[in-house]
């Protein structure tokens, strides 16, 4: 008959500590003992005593003057050693080879590098796509989902040379807005829904999410890809859902501790293909 496992006395404070670390850490800023205690569901008395203990190894550190209690330089010293040992790019990788396997559509993973806009890693996925991009290839920042991210979170200065370039050419193919509105609204765009979409125009259909690292600055973009028209790839549906949630999932893996308020809650309502399938396939599925 297997033995109970029994937690002991050492072990719970021990888990009672981390547990008044992450309370610390989940809180906007420097708090009180009485507003720690509440978030921690603990007593005022206990909770006081645990503060004193981690705050005499520097985890936690204590402000006389306002009698609020934060995280100390030792944890921050933590946190940043787990940090520089954290392989994003594996991470990444890895999100992107479950997002196609899940979806069974076409994964890219972009970086922005001194070229622009550049895919890093191509997954293919179980339905054929038209899309056939290169590792190393550089996308365009006004007419592929992809650099419209980057467009709209990547600091100007960093886009700024390469959007002069596109705009010459994009101005002649599109209606007569001042080159400035219409890069608003791209941007409002973006920003609305967290992502961004492009349909159709080179026989494929696209949707693309950011990823944000610990200091709040974008590190990747992860785009679906599919043949145009074979799959709902629109804002609301649920092909969507899962990109948001790869991205989202990934940021607070590697550091990412924001509350997404600068990107997009809203959706549009739309009907996905059936269970995310390209339609062409959707009735050989079970």
């Amino acid at each position: 008959m297997p033995r109970k496992r029994t937690t002991t006395g050492g072990n719970r404070t021990v888990a009672t500590g981390i547990s008044i670390l992450k309370t610390i850490a989940s809180m906007k800023g420097p708090a009180t003992l009485t507003e720690i205690s509440s978030a921690s569901k603990m007593l005022p008395m206990r909770t006081q005593r645990y503060l004193k203990s981690i705050a005499q190894m520097g985890l936690v550190s204590y402000d006389t003057d306002t009698g609020r209690y934060d995280l100390g330089p030792a944890i921050i010293d933590l946190g940043l050693t787990a940090l520089s040992r954290l392989d994003s790019v594996k991470l990444a990788s890895e999100a992107i080879t479950r997002l196609s396997r899940e979806t069974g559509l076409t994964s890219l993973l972009n970086v922005w590098g001194s070229s622009g806009c550049t895919v890093i890693k191509y997954q293919s996925g179980e339905f054929a796509s038209l899309l056939r991009v290169r590792e190393g290839s550089n996308l365009p920042l006004l007419t592929s989902a992809t650099g419209r991210i980057f467009l709209t979170f990547m600091p100007e200065v960093d886009t700024r040379a390469f959007l002069k370039r596109e705009l010459s050419s994009w101005s002649s193919a599109r209606d007569r807005r001042p080159e400035a509105e219409a890069v608003r609204e791209i941007k409002k765009e973006v920003r609305k829904f967290g992502l961004a979409c492009s349909s159709g125009g080179t026989g494929h259909d696209t949707i693309a999410a950011p990823v944000f690292d610990h200091n709040g600055n974008l590190c990747f973009v992860i785009t679906l890809a599919s043949a145009a028209g074979s799959c709902d790839l629109s804002y609301g549906s649920r092909l969507a859902g899962q990109l948001r949630k790869t991205t989202l999932d990934l940021s607070r893996s590697i550091g990412y501790r924001g509350d997404f308020s600068h990107i997009a809650t809203e959706q549009k309502k739309s009907v996905p293909a059936a269970r995310g399938v390209p339609r062409s396939k959707a009735k050989n599925r079970p």
